[in-house]
């Protein structure tokens, strides 16, 4: 009955499944590491046509440079190659051409890699000699302080050193050619060649940090200084070194504006990223992603499962590698996601891998390992804590049950009540049995990652792969995922350039069943929760046992047995033709694919309660999704009399969308054995399902931007989309937007006060849309049941979706102001926002009469309002020997409806303008206690709570305003919203002779939530003595006859249904996210051929909180818990 765990071992068959779906990927690769080997080896394999005849030798040299990679180096004074030379050769490497070239000739020649170094003859191995010499020096800044852990390194190289506390370095082996390149954080990096040179002093000065920076903007880049638009960067610099599946749970509290919250802590969970607040009702509130200039689609390729329990949700990131990611730029304005039109009403997040770089391969290596543990949980009662409860809980609802003192008007008689344990019981029960810790764990992760990237002139490389696995806190909840990328560009003529972005992976869900249900319907977690303690795992004959008060509840431990697993596969590749036919003119064309595949296995064994019930039950569901994409750009840029910047931008994009699947049930297994991989073997009937669906976007946009000496700034953008989703007249929308930008601190009025490097004024208005209702503009048909007629089974074909002809985009409206400013040569830099959105055409579903079989049909309802305020600040506070950093961002957010659904009859309680996602329910004003009499609750039992009398209705049902003396709908009153009014996150980073300490904060404030286990394990009494359902051990504060002296309610039951603010709590928190220890090897001590960096991370350290359940982010009936992680790892590079 009790399964071997898994070791993690993969068969051969799961190997050749992970080798299909990576083997575009794994092809680029090769031809990537080719391309690899053939830098390396390019004098030998090069082959040289040349037929020149008297001719100086200089043009021979020049010749083979045309025809080749290789460039030549010599002393003009040492080196004589004015001399007359004929030479002919037809596919000769280099060798022999510069053999007869410099036949007879004071001259010899050394080739490194591409570079072929000139020398006299007699003079080459003294020079060499002399040329690998020691460079020392001091950097210091412009006032002559020296500067502590400067970079230095020779150009194109990995070999380098960093300065000491007194800002002197020592390089050694570099030669005259050599280029030392300086750089230190705050300050303009700087070059200087070698020549002779055996001391380099540098000065360096400060620079206006940020403004220079290059920013993704859609469809192509642009600097910091000239960006119109509200645009976040985050650098992967920035984003945490910790074991997580996807780079979304990295960005908490990293930008303004942006709200990330994870809504199921279990490995692969789902996160929820809203950008300036969820406008749309039933739309979708998702951003666009956009992955190397791909647009995908969000969605999870996540197969049904047939069963009655939730797995929880996925996040359909968890594909990317978090490490191949260079930057993430977050659009917030319609100014910047206007460009991307009808899908960028929630904001754009635009993701930009790592690419290789000109100069000497780089090989990146890292490796961490996890430790998990549960960060919060309910302390629920053990073995005697439960019999004592029982005993006094039962005595409890004997006196409410019998209308005895202090619950009614008899006098107390407790004679006919017997408690249900004795002493001798309670005393010898022990801990009884921990459900909790039957089916959680420690967890663990373990995250590789290798990377090699470089290139050349002309070619440039970065391949990656990376294994990840982690063992979730609860048991069967596992995440694997095996990954890699490519990315290639390669210049073949100084016009023509190409290149790809691909990457593969093969992601092994291990499912978590985590129903929230009531007995039956329970997952593990809520059944481990309510289980007794005084039941063991296995009753005596070895089995698992049952609870005989809850017989429907399985056993939670017997849901290890449940086989449950989602396999993943991905391809995301993209590929472009890039052509420059004239200066500033680029024309570009892309071509991509998104295949994603998703197959769920699962089998519900005879050793589980419902799987007995079916004699075995087996589900094999697959579901396939491919997106193609092409899309082609005209750019050009030009500056007009050195002062007037124009960029002119126009493209076409045409993407497909294709999905399809099915799945297939079977019952009635004579053995458990074949799990669900022969679903054949069931003797039940089959229950199978299969769909297909398609749809179509396509667009046409246009970019104009100007600048005039990059100070007045101007940029419009026009978008047109038609998609298949509506019908024939309201297929195309048409987005525009327009912005300013004055940078103030280009004038010459402002240019004198020394401390104020940037002030830019920024103002934009813009209309994007969204269509993410799906295809509900068209009449569907589907199968509905089965009827016998005479002996013929008929299954008949109904209609199961009515069309609308009129729907149309919903559509976002949005204004913002923004000031960027900059002081100390941005040492201090910032941004403060305000932003208003109105959605209109709100994608909804009108009420159809109770006599139509459809209940509802799509249609534009309503509109909605969002509002906030949002404010970045960024300083570099230290730039010494000890470096420290700062980032701090906030943001305000209300929302509220503009205009409802028509149709829709508001209640007595609710306003036409209140906010999107509101709470209603009854004030209470604490319990009711002993003897006391509450005048508008006559009769109220004590222990009960006291609800507030706020208004009453008149003789049209309409609210006075005035208390009525009695508790009804009238007294129902708005609490609070879900949606929180603040959000907040600062970090700050400290460096320090090769220490880095790096620490972030991020929280949420002026939010409520509603406790939903408050009431189930805690105000659920009852169920204890009766039910035999386990509790909370603060149960025991819950008001009684002979403890009445308490805040919390009792077990009298009320005649007041619904909710109050008893049960909803200030969601408010601040949690200590990541705290990171690194400290890096000096490179001196690898003879610097290494960089070497070992770091130890903790996340989720802290929650700071009022809110009284587990976790105020992930919190739910049941909900995945929250983890601590503790981690180690180690960074290779050379």
């Amino acid at each position: 009955m009790k399964k071997i765990p898994k070791t993690g071992m993969w068969d051969r068959c799961v190997l050749i499944k992970i080798f299909r779906i990576m083997r575009i990927t794994l092809f680029l690769m090769l031809i990537g590491v080719s391309q690899l080997f053939a830098e390396s080896s390019y004098a030998q394999i090069k082959k040289l046509s040349i037929d020149l005849e008297n001719v100086k030798a200089e043009k021979v040299l020049d010749e083979i440079e045309n025809q080749s990679q290789f460039y030549f180096l010599y002393n003009e004074k040492l080196v004589d190659v004015d001399f007359d030379a004929s030479v002919k050769f037809t596919e000769e490497n280099i060798f022999k051409v510069l053999d007869q070239l410099f036949d007879g000739r004071d001259i010899s020649y050394q080739v490194v890699d591409n570079q072929i170094i000139l020398s006299k003859a007699n003079a080459s191995m003294v020079m060499l000699q002399q040329d690998q010499k020691t460079v020392t020096g001091t950097v210091t800044d412009q006032d002559g302080e020296p500067i502590p852990g400067v970079n230095v390194f020779i150009k194109g190289t990995t070999r380098g050193t960093t300065t000491d506390v007194k800002g002197n370095y020592s390089l050694e082996k570099v030669s005259s050619e050599n280029t030392l390149v300086f750089s230190f954080i705050g300050m303009e990096t700087k070059e200087v060649v070698a020549n002779d040179q055996m001391v380099i002093d540098v000065a360096l000065e400060s620079t206006s940090i940020g403004l220079e920076e290059v920013v993704a903007i859609g469809y192509g880049v642009s600097k910091r200084s000239v960006v119109t638009g509200s645009i976040s960067t985050v650098k992967s610099d920035d984003l945490p070194k910790t074991a997580n599946t996807s780079v979304t749970h990295m960005l908490s509290g990293k930008a303004s504006g942006v709200q990330v919250k994870q809504t199921s802590a279990q490995p692969g969970g789902g996160i929820d990223i809203v950008i300036r607040g969820a406008g749309s009702v039933n739309a979708g509130n998702q951003p666009l992603y956009v992955i190397d200039g791909f647009p995908i689609n969000n969605s999870s390729v996540e197969p049904g499962s047939g069963d009655r329990y939730n797995m929880g949700s996925r996040n359909p990131l968890n594909s990317i590698n978090p490490n191949d990611i260079e930057s993430i730029e977050i659009l917030k304005d319609a100014a910047s996601t206007a460009i991307y039109g009808a899908r960028a009403a929630n904001g754009v997040i635009l993701i930009t891998t790592k690419r290789g770089k000109e100069g000497h391969t780089v090989v990146d290596f890292s490796l961490s390992h996890s430790v998990q543990e549960i960060d919060r949980y309910f302390d629920m009662l053990d073995a005697k804590g439960f019999m004592e409860q029982a005993n006094i809980l039962g005595e409890e609802y004997y006196l409410i049950s019998n209308n005895q003192y202090p619950y009614g008007s008899n006098d107390q008689d407790l004679s006919g009540f017997t408690q249900r344990f004795t002493s001798d019981q309670i005393a010898n029960a022990g801990k009884g049995t921990d459900w909790w810790d039957e089916v959680t764990r420690l967890g663990s992760v373990d995250d590789v990652n290798l990377s090699i990237s470089g290139g050349s002139k002309k070619t440039n490389f970065m391949i990656s792969a990376n294994y990840f696995d982690q063992k979730g806190v609860v048991y069967n909840s596992d995440f694997t995922r095996f990954s890699s990328r490519i990315n290639l560009d390669h210049k073949i003529t100084d016009f023509l350039k190409v290149g790809i972005s691909a990457t593969g992976s093969y992601v092994d869900n291990g499912n978590t069943q985590l129903g929230d249900g009531q007995w039956e319907n329970s997952g593990v977690l809520v059944s481990a929760l309510q289980m007794s303690p005084l039941i063991s795992v296995y009753n005596a004959y070895g089995e698992y046992s049952i609870n005989p008060k809850d017989a429907v509840m399985p056993n939670p431990v017997s849901y290890r047995e449940i086989d449950d697993n989602t396999i993943q596969k991905r391809l995301l590749a993209n590929s472009y033709v890039q052509v420059e036919p004239l200066k500033g003119l680029i024309i570009k064309a892309n071509v991509g694919i998104d295949d994603k595949s998703g197959t769920r296995s699962n089998y519900l064994p005879t050793t589980f309660l419902y799987g007995a019930q079916y004699g075995g039950k087996a589900t094999k569901s697959i579901s396939n999704s491919t997106d193609l994409l092409f899309n082609s750009t005209v750019s050009y840029s030009r500056v007009f009399n050195e002062q007037h910047n124009v960029n002119v931008l126009l493209g076409y994009e045409y993407q497909e969308f294709k999905y399809n699947g099915f799945g297939s049930e079977a019952t009635k297994f004579f053995t458990d054995i074949f799990e669900s991989n022969n679903l054949g073997a069931g003797e039940g009937r089959p229950d199978v399902y299969s769909y297909k669906n398609a749809g179509k976007l396509a667009s046409y946009f246009s970019r104009l931007s100007y600048n005039y000496k990059e100070k007045y700034i101007a940029s419009f953008t026009l978008r047109r989309d038609g998609t298949s989703n509506f019908g024939s007249g309201n297929k195309w929308g048409l987005f525009p937007s327009t912005a300013l930008a004055w940078r103030i601190s280009e004038e010459e009025f402002i240019k004198s006060v020394d401390v104020l490097s940037n002030l830019k004024l920024r103002a934009s208005y813009g209309q994007t849309g969204n269509s993410g209702i799906g295809d509900k503009a068209f009449e569907y048909y589907g199968t509905r049941g089965e009827y016998m007629f005479g002996d013929i089974v008929v299954t008949p074909v109904t209609k199961t979706q009515l069309g609308n002809s009129d729907l149309k985009w919903e559509t976002t409206k949005e204004f913002n102001v923004g000031l960027d400013f900059g002081f100390y040569k941005n040492r201090i830099s910032g941004t403060l926002e305000y932003y208003n959105k109105v959605v209109d055409d709100l994608l909804s579903y009108r009420t159809l009469p109770t006599y139509s079989d459809i209940s509802s049909v799509a249609d534009n309802i309503g509109s909605t309002q969002l509002k906030g305020f949002e404010f970045e600040l960024n300083t570099v506070n230290i730039a010494k020997e000890l470096k420290w950093t700062t980032n701090f961002n906030i943001s305000t957010y209300t929302d509220n409806w503009k205009e409802r659904n028509p149709d829709l009859i508001l209640d007595p309680w609710q306003g036409e303008n209140d906010p999107i996602r509101s709470m209603y329910g009854y004030k209470t004003n604490g319990i009711v206690q002993l003897g006391e009499d509450i005048p508008h609750m006559e009769n109220e039992l004590p222990g009960n709570l006291i609800y507030q009398d706020l208004n009453g209705f008149d003789e049209n049902n309409e609210l006075t305003g005035i208390p009525d003396g009695k508790i009804d709908a009238a007294d129902i009153t708005y609490l609070g919203t879900w949606d929180p009014g603040i959000s907040f996150g600062i970090g700050n980073t400290f460096e320090y002779m090769g220490l880095d300490l790096n620490f972030f904060f991020y929280g949420m404030a002026d939010r409520i939530l509603t406790n939903p286990n408050t009431f189930k394990y805690k105000l659920d009494a009852w169920r204890l003595p009766n039910g035999d359902n386990n509790m909370m051990k603060e149960v025991d504060r819950i008001f009684r006859a002979d403890s009445p002296s308490t805040t919390t309610p009792g077990m009298a039951a009320h005649p007041y249904q619904g909710s109050s603010d008893y049960y909803i709590e200030d969601g408010s928190f601040i949690r200590l996210k990541n705290v990171t220890l690194g400290y890096t090897i000096p490179r001196r001590i690898f003879k610097n051929k290494l960089d070497m960096r070992v770091y130890v991370d903790g996340q989720n350290l802290l929650l700071i909180t009022g809110y009284s359940g587990v976790d105020p982010e992930t919190d739910g009936l049941g909900s995945y818990p929250n983890a601590k992680t503790f981690s180690f790892g180690v960074n290779l590079k050379f």
